[in-house]
Parts: structure tokens; sequence; C-alpha cells
């Protein structure tokens, strides 16, 4: 019974290893994801800036606008095209951490999706009433494999502690005597046999099993912590995800805000009634919230996967 129990906590930890391999897939994924359609949108947004500085040297020509706005727009493009480059830069080691996590060769490609897709778990009720949420939870199946393997060696020190008795049979060959003919010469001899073995160092066994004993307490005290931090992990979770699905919403109607109010801008500024800074200005902002999105669906993905590692059950 210990071989198999010991066996069978090693297998469940093996199984939980596993799946926190898997939330690390994921989140490296999605760093990828980021950090690729941030280097998307800066590029784009380098097309609208040459438009940019294209109505601003037409203001400067027909004597609407002064020369400074073109090279405001010049000095944003200078600073666009270093931050794609640093983010091609970054770009490399990390495709190296997911091909490593993967046991794939260093160089290979990876492969991004055009979008990160979160399941229904956004809308996923609370089920903190249920106090079986965690009980198949791999680390504490171990644990519990590790309890009846602590059983079974406290059943086993016991039973060491016991007197033992034995029964058997001592078998002689005797040799037939030639000198002489007693009576039954020659004949082997059998002789029935008791043992009884008395335990003396019961010192030894008591202190065995008491070291037991508290190595069962220690496994108690794990298995609280770890559904505590099941617990907590799970809570938080299903925070992040809520705070993903609000965010998100927000993000789209501030984009859809942003760009009626940068239309109005840029018809302004032609017409010589806005100001060139705030066609600037909200093309930065624009940019800002499409890279908060992004950050907030990467942040949604890895709750997700998180979630998933928390519920999960072992096999």
């Amino acid at each position: 019974m210990l071989p198999l129990a010991a066996a069978q906590a090693r297998f469940h930890q093996y199984i939980n290893q596993r799946s926190l391999l898997f939330v690390d897939v994921k989140t490296r994924y999605a760093e990828l994801y980021v950090l690729e359609k941030t280097i998307a949108l800066k590029e784009e947004n380098l097309g609208i800036l040459d438009s940019y500085r294209e109505l601003a040297l037409s203001g400067f020509r027909s004597g609407n606008a002064p020369m400074v706005n073109v090279v405001k727009v010049d000095m944003e493009r200078e600073a666009a095209i270093t931050e794609i480059e640093l983010l091609k830069d970054k770009k490399k080691p990390l495709e190296v951490q997911f091909n490593l996590l993967l046991n794939r060769e260093r160089i290979m490609p990876v492969v991004i999706a055009d979008s990160l897709r979160l399941g229904q778990n956004l809308a996923l009720k609370k089920e903190t009433e249920n106090g079986n949420l965690f009980e198949a939870h791999p680390t504490l199946v171990a644990l519990d494999s590790e309890k009846t393997a602590l059983n079974s060696r406290i059943t086993a020190i016991e039973k060491d502690g016991l007197p033992k008795f034995g029964l058997g049979v001592d078998y002689s060959i005797i040799s037939k005597r030639t000198d002489a003919n007693p009576e039954m010469n020659g004949q082997d001899a059998i002789m029935p046999m008791v043992t009884v073995t008395l335990p003396i160092f019961r010192k030894k066994y008591k202190a065995a099993k008491k070291e037991v004993e508290f190595m069962q307490v220690e496994v108690e005290a794990r298995q609280t912590a770890q559904k505590n931090n099941l617990q907590s992990s799970y809570e938080m979770t299903l925070y992040e995800l809520n705070q993903t699905e609000k965010l998100l919403k927000l993000y789209e109607e501030q984009l859809e805000r942003i760009d009626q109010a940068t239309h109005l801008y840029v018809s302004g500024f032609a017409n010589n009634t806005a100001d060139f800074e705030e066609v600037l200005t909200m093309n930065q902002q624009k940019l800002l919230i499409q890279t908060q999105q992004l950050e907030a669906l990467k942040n949604g993905f890895v709750a997700q996967a998180q979630l998933e590692y928390v519920r999960s059950k072992t096999e």
C-alpha cells in the first residue's frame, strides 16, 4: 500500500506541474500576441502621421498654419519608428522562451492568431458556496495520497512493535550407525518448533510512530494552506475577468468617441477653426487606448488560463 500511495502522490504532482506549464505557455503566447499587435498598431499609426504631415504642410503652404506643426509630426514619427524597432528587438527573446516551454527548436517561428479568444468564463457565476469546488484538484489529491502513505507507515510501525510468534519444523538427517544398533537407528529426526520474538526497544517504535504523526500534521497544514491558496486565486481571477469585461467595453466606447472627435478636429484644422495640436493629441490618445485594450485582453486571457488551472481536476 505504501509504495502505491507514494506513486499516486507523485503522479498527481506531475499532473499539477503539467497544468502549470499550460498556464505558462498561454501567458507567453498572450505576451507575443500583444507585442505583435502593438507593432502593427504603431506601424499603422506611422501612416496616419504621414497623412497628418501632409495636412500640416498644406496648412503651412496656404499660410494658415505655422511650420512648427510639421516639426511636431516629424518628432512623433521618429519616436514611433524607434518604439517599433525596440518592440521588434523584444520579440525574439519572447519567441525563444515560448519555444523552450514547448520543447521546440529555439528559432522556430511562432504563428500568432488574429485575436485572443475569451470564452464564456467572463460571465462565470461564483461557485464559492460549493465547498467541494477544489477537492479534485491535483495538488489536494496528491496530499491525500501522502496522507494515505503515512497511515500505511503507522500501521507498519505498529505491526513491527507487536510480539511475533512462529511455528515450524526442524528436520535433521541422521546417518545409520554401524558400530551399534540402537532403536530407530538411521531414522531422520523431525522436531516441531515454536518461536517467540519480543520487541525489546519499544521506545524506538514509539518515536518512529510519533515522527510519522508529526508528518501527518504537516501534511494537513499544507492541505489547508493549499485550499486557501486555490480559493484566493479563484476569487482574484474572477475579479480580473470581470475587470477585463468592463475595460474592454469602456475602451470600445472611448475609441468610437475619439474617432468622432478626431474627424471634427481634422475638419476644423482644414477650415482654420481648430488647433493642429488637438489633432495630434487625439491621435496619441487613440493609440494609448488601443494599447490599453490589448493589455486588458491579454490580462483577461491569462486570468482565464489561471482560472482553468484553479478549477482543474485530476485524471
